[in-house]
């Protein structure tokens, strides 16, 4: 296949070869559309109708969640693909104006127009491996980017060199023992980051006792931080379960990163540099937990 923008050679079924694709732009606005091209070439004369698909994926168990499907690829339903040309399969994802802004991976393939199975993917040995094909990976961006000067909290702490947390925002509602604490970081990456790493969140009493918890992958593991594209805002959202036993009193909130097989935190500091205790980032608001 000549002039793919990406060139391939992928067997699906010993009946299609997957020749490439064009795709204009690795990132995309909410409320846009992804528009790419698919090329593909029959091994044989096809029987059966199969329909294409360019599906965004996500983390943590990568679902779809934008997609593009075509019934006849290219125009033309697949049992009158001539074996010995390529057929151009043009498709158009519309981007919700709600979809999150994160990091999806961009899969395609082929399936039974009747009963939905997918053409499997074999390997060089003739083995199946999977039924879709990863092309790469799609940034979504935020519609209107975050403007930092608006957010409710500052701050300019700053974890392993890399990662700057630019502020933070924390939900005004009363706050209980058994309830939940509504907290939203803010942040940016300054340079590629090759690891992912684990957002804690602590709950702090006036002693330092943990009363409230909760770790995970940024974004509600939608979007690792070894995904994230340099410079942009990302808006991290936590749930924090209070302790039924959290006496009522001011809080403290602690933040930072570790990775998860040392559980090693990543070294914190702050704006002007200095090191901070415990890796930790302890944000300038209290939060007062009020009695059952």
């Amino acid at each position: 296949m000549m002039g793919a923008q990406h060139a391939a050679q992928i067997n699906l079924d010993d009946k299609v070869f997957f020749l490439g694709y064009d795709l204009a732009d690795d990132t995309v606005r909410q409320g846009e559309d992804l528009r790419l091209v698919l090329y593909w070439q029959a091994q044989q004369s096809l029987e059966k109708q199969y329909s294409a698909f360019a599906h965004l994926d996500a983390p943590p168990d990568y679902t779809t969640w934008a997609g593009s499907d075509n019934l006849n690829p290219g125009g033309i339903p697949t049992s009158r693909w001539a074996p010995a040309l390529y057929t151009r399969d043009e498709h158009t994802i519309p981007i919700p104006a709600d979809l999150p802004p994160v990091a999806y991976l961009l899969q395609v393939g082929l399936y039974n127009k009747v009963t939905g199975e997918r053409l499997p993917i074999l390997s060089e040995g003739g083995q199946a491996a999977g039924d879709s094909i990863p092309l790469q990976t799609v940034h979504v961006l935020k519609a209107k980017p975050i403007n930092v000067r608006r957010l409710p909290h500052r701050d300019s702490s700053l974890l392993g060199g890399k990662i700057e947390l630019l502020g933070y925002e924390i939900e005004e509602k009363p706050i209980r023992p058994g309830g939940v604490l509504e907290l939203t970081l803010y942040w940016r990456a300054r340079e590629e980051i090759e690891e992912s790493y684990i957002v804690f969140t602590h709950l702090l009493d006036g002693e330092g006792d943990l009363r409230g918890q909760s770790d995970d992958i940024p974004v509600e593991g939608m979007y690792p931080t070894s995904s994230w594209l340099i410079g942009q805002i990302i808006e991290d959202k936590h749930r924090i379960p209070i302790a039924d036993t959290a006496p009522a009193g001011s809080y403290r909130i602690a933040v930072g990163m570790y990775q998860l097989d040392s559980l090693e935190r990543s070294e914190a500091v702050d704006a002007e540099g200095n090191p901070l205790p415990e890796s930790q980032i302890v944000l300038a608001t209290r939060v007062e937990v009020e009695s059952p």
